[in-house]
């Protein structure tokens, strides 16, 4: 996986390596969101070259399993 490089925009763009050896991008953003939060803006699009009846689930499954880490590591209170 190869992240964007550092900016203040809050874009965390990232490639990640699949399974058959391509590689696909996903579009990942952070915006405030208040004095006290902030929105991630997570897309997964389809693949080149990925079959149109192939599902995306078990994809869709491992980034909601990411996210929901994510969110814990976030709202939990520093030590």
């Amino acid at each position: 996986m190869s992240l964007a490089p550092g900016n203040p925009y809050g874009v965390l763009d990232h490639h990640v390596a699949l399974l058959d050896g391509t590689t696909g991008r996903n579009t990942f953003r952070v915006a405030q969101a208040g004095p006290h939060g902030c929105v991630f803006s997570f897309v997964m699009p389809r693949q080149p070259g990925r079959a149109d009846a192939a599902s995306p689930d078990a994809d869709a499954q491992a980034v909601e399993r990411d996210l929901q880490a994510l969110k814990k590591l976030l709202e939990t209170p520093a030590c």
